[in-house]
């Protein structure tokens, strides 16, 4: 499952960050509008998965990403012009207690060289820098030679400094903002969540059949997403709030129905056979090697994401304009609420998959995000 960190798709020229110098530089990326109407989007993205026991050493493993700028890429997922800076560290830690709430443990992490991957250690051979200056690289995925992490809590956010070299030259960077990670295990719930969500100021919607996911005949799916001025439909991601919402409806409609649908079914339960597809029904939230299907809340700029697995969505249906809102709970009771009333932008799932990122996967999974990393 550990191929969240490595581009393999080219479309980091959707994000809309300023480029900076990242060299004896440091980055607060605090979230002083959490918890209020505001929201706060960083100057930098930060991405974190926690991998759980991995490297299969009773140790955990953790991957973490600091992406600012804007590259881009080619169909070959090499880079083809832009400017911008990628920073992506291999750590291993104590296991996580609970994987879904995990955070990189504080302390100095030095480099291990060797891949025997020991605690408070960041891999050598995993760790990397991407740097793009006026569309050439200046380091293309180049390697550190040595240096250390450095982790502290700061408050509500959390702070990195990296003390660094590449090649033979010196590499210092420092940021300190929200740092959740992503469960990217094989257990727990898929909930990042500590508190109650309202997602607000959502101004844009789509909607776009998916078919027949199970290929029993029995439902056809079609997911809506919805997001804030931070969004971009045609990718499915942003920096904001964000719903995804998949409906089991009975074959042959053009559209998701007017309706209150308040059955979520578990997408485990159908691979395993334990249940049916049965239309007017939810998909219950599932994500795998980054790609989604199923209900989820996602905002980038705080870190945080939650499968939803229970609850319901209100659709009223009035032409290309739609109300939806809802009440959805993660699997341990947080609720996350929303509410949209706008126009419904119409897609194929064919040219929403090969925008997304998602056609080469597998049915009924869409990219959420404009690109993914890969361990090399």
């Amino acid at each position: 499952m550990k191929n969240l960190f490595k581009f393999s798709v080219a479309a980091l020229c959707a994000m809309a960050f300023a480029a900076c110098e990242p060299d004896n530089s440091e980055t607060d990326n605090g979230q002083e509008g959490a918890g209020t109407d505001e929201l706060v989007i960083p100057s930098v993205y930060f991405v974190g998965q926690y991998y759980g026991n991995f490297n299969v050493n009773d140790l955990g493993n953790v991957a973490v990403a600091f992406v600012e700028g804007g590259i881009e890429f080619d169909e070959n997922a090499d880079v083809s012009g832009g400017n911008g800076t990628t920073v992506y560290i291999d750590m291993t830690m104590p296991l996580a207690s609970d994987p879904d709430h995990a955070v990189v443990a504080p302390g100095t992490y030095a480099m291990d060289a060797d891949e025997e991957y020991l605690l408070s250690t960041w891999s050598a051979a995993d760790s990397y820098i991407l740097k793009v200056e006026n569309g050439e690289p200046v380091y293309n995925y180049e390697p550190f030679t040595g240096g250390t992490v450095t982790v502290s809590k700061d408050g509500d956010n959390y702070k990195f400094v990296l003390d660094m070299t590449v090649g033979d030259k010196a590499f210092k960077y420092e940021y300190k903002g929200p740092a959740k990670l992503v469960n990217s295990s094989d257990e727990g719930e898929f909930s990042n969540l500590d508190r109650d969500v309202e997602v607000k100021d959502l101004t844009q919607a789509s909607m776009f059949l998916i078919g027949d996911i199970m290929e029993d005949g029995a439902t056809e799916t079609w997911a809506i997403s919805i997001g804030d001025d931070h969004y971009d439909l045609a990718t499915d991601w942003g920096m904001g709030y964000s719903m995804l919402l998949y409906f089991n409806l009975q074959p042959g409609l053009d559209g998701v129905p007017s309706g209150t649908y308040t059955k979520v079914l578990d997408v485990m339960d159908l691979m395993m056979g334990e249940a049916s597809m049965e239309p007017n029904t939810l998909l219950g939230g599932f994500a795998s090697l980054g790609m989604y299907m199923g209900c989820y809340y996602m905002c980038p700029a705080l870190t945080e994401e939650a499968a939803l697995k229970s609850g319901s969505v209100t659709v009223v249906a009035n032409g290309k304009t739609y109300k939806v809102s809802g009440k959805l709970y993660d699997g341990y009771g947080n609720e996350v609420s929303f509410d949209y009333d706008g126009e419904m932008v119409l897609m194929t799932y064919e040219e929403y998959a090969m925008k997304s990122g998602a056609a080469s996967q597998p049915k009924g999974l869409v990219a959420k995000k404009p690109f993914d990393f890969k361990k090399r």
